[in-house]
């Protein structure tokens, strides 16, 4: 049994909107057309738990975001991890 699960990831850039997913305690399905930003979430992820900078989720020139953010759901409470692609 795990012992924690994320509770949402948020993207963040400045002048941009907050992009923002929230999961549940246990399973979550993530479907959807090509190109929406399934695997985005993924790479956001593997990023924050300490990929390559070069593996950031966005380009910030393309984009304008240029933050990770990830709470994590613990028994001993919730736990915030941030990191910037550039």
């Amino acid at each position: 049994m795990l012992n924690y699960f994320i509770e949402k990831i948020t993207i963040r850039g400045p002048e941009r909107k907050e992009a923002t997913i929230e999961f549940e305690k246990g399973l979550n399905i993530i479907s959807g057309p090509s190109n929406t930003g399934k695997t985005s979430i993924v790479k956001a992820i593997d990023f924050l738990y300490g990929s390559d900078k070069s593996d950031a989720p966005f380009s910030t020139e393309a984009t304008g975001y240029n933050q990770v953010e990830m709470v994590i759901n613990t028994k001993d409470g919730r736990f915030a991890l941030k990191r910037k692609f550039d």
